[in-house]
Formats: structure tokens, C-alpha cells, sequence
């Protein structure tokens, strides 16, 4: 038996197991599909509404000038939404960089890299 043949039985052993594997995450994430979903949308309508600003001022003007007390309700709604997603994105990046610091290793005090060699 050639390494070649063993190299193809063992690649095709690596291609099914590999297909069994993408089909049990697959699974696992079904419960979580509806929830993918909306985050989804979510993240969708929220790219389209930084692309579009004043379409978003125009609305809430319209809304505003139609129906004062709804339009000013949803434009609270909307700047609520919008400072606690700047919040959690902003606590997001502080976490990564906590992460990202933590895992680059330190210089300790016998490293080779001290300021008093010359």
C-alpha cells in the first residue's frame, strides 16, 4: 500500500467526520436559529439607519409635526435604544481590549529586555 492510498483513506475518513461534525453544530444551533434571526434583522435595519440618516430625521420630523406626543415618544424610544447600544458596544470593545492584554505576555522583572543592559 502506497502513502498516496493512505493519505486518500485518511482524507476521506478527515471529509466525513468533518460532515458529521458541521451537521451536529448545526443541530445544536437550531434552537437558537429564531434569535440569530431577529439579532439578524436587527443588525440589518441598524446598518441601513447609519446609511441613512436623514431618512431617519425626515421620518421623525414628519412624526413629530403629525402626531407630537407619539413622535416625541418613539424619538425617546429610538435615543434609548440607540445609547444603550452605544454602551454595550463600547463595553464590548472595553472587554476585548482587556482580552487582547491579557493574552500578550508581559516582560517580567529577569527578562532579557531590561532598560539597564548596554
Amino acid at each position: 500500500m502506497s502513502r498516496l492510498d493512505e493519505l486518500a483513506r485518511r482524507r476521506e475518513r478527515l471529509v466525513a467526520r468533518a460532515s458529521e461534525q458541521r451537521a451536529a453544530i448545526t443541530q445544536s444551533l437550531a434552537g437558537c436559529r429564531r434569535i440569530l434571526v431577529f439579532a439578524d434583522r436587527g443588525i440589518a435595519w441598524g446598518l441601513w439607519a447609519r446609511e441613512h440618516p436623514v431618512a431617519i430625521a425626515t421620518v421623525t420630523a414628519a412624526l413629530v409635526a403629525a402626531r407630537p406626543r407619539l413622535g416625541l415618544r418613539w424619538l425617546v424610544r429610538a435615543l434609548s435604544v440607540w445609547r444603550t447600544g452605544r454602551f454595550a458596544l463600547d463595553l464590548l470593545k472595553t472587554f476585548a481590549a482587556m482580552r487582547a492584554a491579557r493574552a500578550r505576555p508581559t516582560p517580567g522583572p529577569f527578562s532579557s529586555q531590561t532598560s539597564d543592559q548596554s
